[in-house]
C-alpha cells in the first residue's frame, strides 16, 4: 500500500504488484514496462506523461484515474473498469480492452470488443480498422469521427450524433440508430443489412455505393440526402421523408409504383406515408412501372425510361 506516494520519473521495468493498492498516487513520467499489476486498485491516482508498453493490468481497477498524454502501447487491460477515467491526448495502439467499462471516457484508435461507452466523447477521433462487436454508445458524440474499414456487428447507437463522419466500408449488421443524426456523413460502401433507423434526420448525407438490405427507416429523414449507385432491396420505409433527396443511377428501380403517396417496390416493399417532393432519378430506368392516382410536384427523371408504365387517377409529372 502506497497511499499519497509520489514517484517522479520512477521506473519499474518487469515489476510485479499482485494486489496493489495506490490510492492517490502520482507517477509523472514513469516507465512501467513489462509491469504486471494484476487486481491492482488506483483510486484516484494521476499518471501524467506515463509510459506503460506492454503492461498487463488484469482486473484493475482505476476509478477516476487521469492519464494525460499516456502511452499505452499493447497494453492488455481484460475486465477492466474505468468509470470516469480521463485519457487527453492517450494513445493506445493495439491495446485491447474485453468487457471494459468506459463511461465518459475518451479512447483514439483502440479495439474494444462488447465494450460499454456510455456517453463517451470521441471529437476528431480515428478508429481505422476498429471492432466494437456488440458495443453500446448511448448518447456518444463522434464529430468529425473517421471509422474506415470499422465493423460494428450489433451495435446499438440510441440518440447518436455522427456530423461529418466517414464511414468508407463500414459494415453494421442489424445496427440501430434510433433518433441519429448523420448531417455531411459520407458512407461510401457502406452495407447496412437489417438496420433500422427510426426517427433517425440525415441530412446532406452521401451513401454511394451503398447497400441496404432489408433496411427499415421508419419516420426517417433524408432531407438533402444523395444516393447514388445506391441498393435499395425490398426496404421497407414507413413514414419516410426524402425532401430534395437525389438518387442517381440507383439500382434496382423495377416495378416502382406509387399509390397513394406510397412508393412500392415488387409489392411486398412499402414507404407509408411518404412524401417525394423534388426528387431527381436521372438515367433510371423503371420498366413496367405502374403509378396509380400519384403526385410528384417538383420532380425531375432526366433521362429516365418508363417503358409500359400505366398512369392512373389523373397522375402529374
Amino acid at each position: 500500500t502506497l497511499p499519497g506516494t509520489t514517484l517522479p520519473g520512477t521506473t519499474l521495468p518487469g515489476t510485479t504488484l499482485p494486489g496493489t493498492t495506490l490510492p492517490g498516487t502520482t507517477l509523472p513520467g514513469a516507465t512501467l514496462p513489462g509491469t504486471t499489476l494484476p487486481g491492482t486498485t488506483l483510486p484516484g491516482t494521476t499518471l501524467p506523461g506515463t509510459t506503460l508498453p506492454g503492461t498487463t493490468l488484469p482486473g484493475a481497477t482505476l476509478p477516476g484515474t487521469t492519464l494525460p498524454g499516456t502511452t499505452l502501447p499493447g497494453t492488455t487491460l481484460p475486465g477492466t473498469t474505468l468509470p470516469g477515467a480521463t485519457l487527453p491526448g492517450a494513445t493506445l495502439p493495439g491495446t485491447t480492452l474485453p468487457g471494459a467499462t468506459l463511461p465518459g471516457t475518451t479512447l483514439p484508435g483502440t479495439t474494444l470488443p462488447g465494450a460499454t461507452l456510455p456517453g463517451a466523447t470521441l471529437p476528431g477521433t480515428t478508429l481505422p480498422g476498429t471492432t466494437l462487436p456488440g458495443a453500446t454508445l448511448p448518447g456518444a458524440t463522434l464529430p468529425g469521427t473517421t471509422l474506415p474499414g470499422t465493423t460494428l456487428p450489433g451495435a446499438t447507437l440510441p440518440g447518436a450524433t455522427l456530423p461529418g463522419t466517414t464511414l468508407p466500408g463500414a459494415t453494421l449488421p442489424g445496427t440501430t440508430l434510433p433518433g441519429t443524426t448523420l448531417p455531411g456523413a459520407t458512407l461510401p460502401g457502406t452495407t447496412l443489412p437489417g438496420t433500422t433507423l427510426p426517427g433517425a434526420t440525415l441530412p446532406g448525407t452521401t451513401l454511394p455505393g451503398a447497400t441496404l438490405p432489408g433496411t427499415t427507416l421508419p419516420g426517417t429523414t433524408l432531407p438533402g440526402t444523395t444516393l447514388p449507385g445506391t441498393t435499395l432491396p425490398s426496404p421497407t420505409v414507413p413514414g419516410t421523408t426524402l425532401l430534395g433527396t437525389t438518387i442517381c443511377g440507383t439500382t434496382p428501380l423495377v416495378q416502382h409504383y406509387l399509390v397513394q403517396d406510397s412508393l412500392v417496390q415488387n409489392p411486398s416493399t412499402t414507404l407509408h406515408g411518404t412524401t417525394l417532393l423534388s426528387i431527381k432519378l436521372p438515367g433510371s430506368t423503371l420498366p413496367g412501372s405502374t403509378l396509380p392516382g400519384t403526385t410528384l410536384p417538383g420532380t425531375t427523371l432526366l433521362g429516365t425510361t418508363l417503358p409500359g408504365t400505366t398512369l392512373w387517377y389523373n397522375a402529374t409529372w
